[in-house]
This record gives structure tokens, sequence and C-alpha cells, in this order.
């Protein structure tokens, strides 16, 4: 999933956003995944997560003209 994401940022800079929000959704469902098997390592997960869908809506933002 990372190395897709690279490219496809590298490739289309105009979508970066959609990316990073689309990795932090999957990165939340592998931190649900977890709380069971690993409660510690899924609140970092899900931490990490919510931080990447905040820089995404903020690159979004950014972009935005006025």
């Amino acid at each position: 999933m990372p190395v897709i994401s690279i490219v496809a940022i590298i490739r289309l800079p105009r979508i970066a956003g959609y990316v990073g929000i689309g990795c932090s959704l999957v990165l939340a469902g592998v931190a649900i995944g977890d709380i069971i098997g690993t409660p510690g390592i899924a609140i970092i997960e899900g931490i990490v997560a919510v931080s990447a869908l905040f820089i995404s809506v903020a690159l979004f933002a950014g972009r935005s003209r006025n």
C-alpha cells in the first residue's frame, strides 16, 4: 500500500489528498482489527491514522483558492 500511494502521488500530485484520506482509512481499519490481539499497538495505529487524516484535510485547506 505505501509504495502504491507514493507512486500515485508522484505521478498525479492533485490526488495527494484523496490518497492520504484513503490510506488513513485503511490504517484505521487495521487498527480496529488489532484491538483484540494487541490493544496497545492498535491505539498507536489509531492515533497515526487520525493524524494522517488531519494532514490530508490540511492539504485540501492549503490548496483551496480564495
